[in-house]
């Protein structure tokens, strides 16, 4: 009698956990069991509370979200993943099975910079049972022009209408030579900072991938401007997309600004990525010798590199020091700091080569001269110090624009 009694019992339990909703029961227990969960679980998995974003969305990538597994009674089968312009709409992405994950982000988009998205996800069972609908809170694609602050110069090559030969033709009209001979400014916010070639002999050329091959004998300057060299900066960075070609090791230019007295560069020599910083005559503040960050790179390869110097903590001559980061493909290669401002200067501008005068690790450096040999993809001046979050959103944009790695 009693064994009668613990197989009722028994299969009266069975019979409850069936009929539970998903919630009781996070790990699949009724397959573990062996019921037919496909004729058993008419039940739902439990919708999604929650979608954590980890990386902000690019020019063809989705932002990246995470979101804790949801619970069922027979088991997840996989997610399902819409992109829209609407809170659970489809516009851009129908409900797609992404897998039994949680953590994804889309690829391959043609996002819309103008353009508001959702991203919605659900979940659906092993027997097919499909969850409600999470959405995620509104999102845009990156564009540098609105989303970075105090942005002042950008050099875009991708914009075909900004590069200008020298017949007066752009890129994108009949008739264009490939030669380069005026790289215009597209950052819309202040001055126009239009870069034109330092000689007719100097100017880089468009290549089919859509960027600016330099061959070792071109290079591009700047008039000077108050927001550029002329003006005295507690804070700026600068970000170079290029990619090397086959010498690294002669001393090559890709940005500099400022004369052999002070300024900022950018630049290749000994197989070394070199940033550079220096403010060498006494302005009140005292004299910053020479200082740099480096670091190894490759024969061929593509860069992305932001270089910052952050003084705005300055309280005169006896307080602290400002500082300066490099972060090269996102990640920091180093530090170091300048007991000095970064005072005007009118030595001319060179991006590809140096023009005038300049400073390096061995000292000052006078005329012309150590042009670059390979490609520039794109240029940005921000008179700002960037945040953590704001050194991701370039990189980001940037890589995926770029197709880098």
């Amino acid at each position: 009698m009693l064994k009668k009694v613990l197989k009722w019992t028994t299969l009266f339990f069975l019979f409850f956990i069936l009929s539970c909703n998903s919630s009781e029961n996070i790990l699949g227990v009724g397959s573990r069991l062996g019921l037919n969960c496909d004729f058993s679980d008419n039940a739902p998995p439990d919708d999604l509370q929650s979608l954590d974003q980890y990386v902000v969305a690019a020019v063809t990538r989705s932002p990246g979200y995470t979101w804790p597994a949801s619970a069922d009674f027979c088991g997840i089968s996989h997610y399902e993943w819409s992109i829209g312009t609407t809170p659970e709409g489809e516009e851009l992405v129908s409900w797609e099975n992404i897998g039994n994950v949680t953590t994804y982000r889309d690829e391959n988009l043609t996002l819309d910079s103008s353009a508001t998205y959702y991203t919605s996800i659900r979940v659906v069972d092993e027997a097919g049972n499909i969850s409600g609908a999470y959405t995620s809170d509104p999102w845009v694609r990156l564009d540098p022009v609105r989303d970075l602050p105090n942005l002042i110069l950008r050099l875009d090559s991708e914009a075909l209408t900004s590069l200008i030969d020298e017949n007066g033709t752009n890129a994108s009209s009949g008739g264009f030579t490939n030669s380069i001979d005026i790289w215009n400014d597209t950052s819309t916010t202040g001055a126009s900072h239009n870069f034109f070639a330092t000689s007719a002999t100097a100017r880089p050329t468009l290549n089919a991938g859509g960027y600016l091959d330099f061959d070792g004998n071109d290079g591009l300057t700047v008039n000077d401007h108050v927001e550029l060299n002329i003006g005295t900066v507690s804070q700026r960075n600068f970000t170079a997309v290029f990619e090397t070609g086959g010498d690294i090791n002669t001393r090559q230019i890709i940005y500099d600004e400022g004369g052999n007295v002070r300024g900022m560069n950018l630049y290749i020599f000994n197989g070394q990525l070199y940033c550079g910083f220096y403010n060498t005559v006494e302005d009140g503040d005292g004299p910053q010798a020479f200082t740099f960050v480096s670091v190894p790179i490759a024969t061929n390869s593509r860069y992305i590199a932001t270089w910052i110097f952050d003084y705005t903590n300055y309280t005169g001559p006896t307080g602290p020091d400002g500082n300066l980061e490099c972060v090269v493909n996102n990640v920091s290669i180093g530090t170091t700091t300048s007991t000095s401002l970064l005072y005007a200067h009118s030595g001319d501008i060179g991006l590809g080569a140096k023009v005038q005068d300049t400073y390096y690790e061995t000292g000052s450096s006078g005329g012309n001269g150590q042009n670059f040999t390979g490609s520039i993809f794109e240029f940005m001046i921000v008179n700002g110090v960037p945040t953590a979050d704001d050194i991701v959103i370039i990189y980001e944009y940037l890589s995926d624009k770029w197709n880098f790695p």
